[in-house]
Parts: structure tokens; sequence; C-alpha cells
């Protein structure tokens, strides 16, 4: 009688903690993914904002052509940080995702040069350009939201 309770009590105990080494392997996970959902969220925070920020300066120098707005529209990808929320974004999030900010960026460079050049809202090169931008922006958008859409 003896051994029995001592195999009962070692294979209970056995069986208690292979229990909790899954449950706790199980949670890990789960925490795992959330905080790789806040880094992407984070990123995709950090890109969207500085480009939106690029974007109004260009908007704004060339709606009023004041002193150096030439220049201001040059400038917005460098003075709003643009490139280093751009590496960030490359370095986390996924594929599908980078390609639509690459995309997104070469419609913003072609919308300020066509503002650098002079044009402004209401002519047809502008607004085809502006609407070019808006429409990029939003497909990153809905590919970053896929990307953080919680797994069922």
């Amino acid at each position: 009688m003896e051994w029995s309770t001592l195999l009962g009590t070692a294979l209970g105990a056995t069986a208690g903690l292979g229990a909790a080494v899954l449950s706790e392997r199980a949670r890990w996970s789960l925490g795992r993914n959330d905080r790789k959902r806040d880094v992407l969220k984070t990123s995709y925070i950090g890109f969207l904002t500085n480009v939106t920020k690029a974007g109004e300066q260009v908007w704004h120098a060339a709606r009023e052509h004041g002193p150096g707005w030439k220049d201001s529209i040059l400038t917005a990808l460098r003075d709003n940080d643009v490139n280093a929320a751009r590496f960030s974004l490359s370095l986390e999030a996924p594929t599908g995702v980078r390609k639509c900010a690459d995309e997104l960026i070469a419609a913003f460079v072609a919308w300020r040069d066509i503002a650098h050049a002079g044009s402004r809202k209401g002519d047809e090169a502008f607004d085809q350009a502006w609407q070019k931008f808006g429409a990029s922006r939003n497909a990153l958008v809905d590919a970053m939201r896929l990307t953080l859409e919680p797994v069922a």
C-alpha cells in the first residue's frame, strides 16, 4: 500500500505540473501576440501621423505660397521624420503593409513635386495627385487594420 500511495502522489504531482506548464505556455503565447500587435500598432500610428503632418505642411505651403513655400514643400518628409517612421514600419510590418506604405510615399512624392511646381488646389494635376495620395493612404490604413485584427 505504501508504494501505491507514493506512486499516486507522484503521478498526481506530474499531471498537475504538466497542466500548469501548458497553461502558462498558452498564457505566454497570448501575451506575445498582444505585445506584437501593440508594437505594430505603435509603428503604424507613428508612420501615419508623420505622413499626415508632412501632407499638411505641403498642403498649407502650396495654398499660401508664403515666404519659403517651395523649401517647405521639399523638406516636408524630412521635417516630419517620415523616413525614420518608414524604417520602423519596414522592420515590423508584414509585406503587404510595407508595399502599401511604399505606394503611399510614391504618391506623396508625386503630389509634392506637382505642388512644388506651383500647382494649387483646383488645378487638375494637383487634384488628381492629391486624390491618388488619399487613395493610397486609405489602402494602407485598410491593410494595417487587417494585420491588427485579433485572431479568433
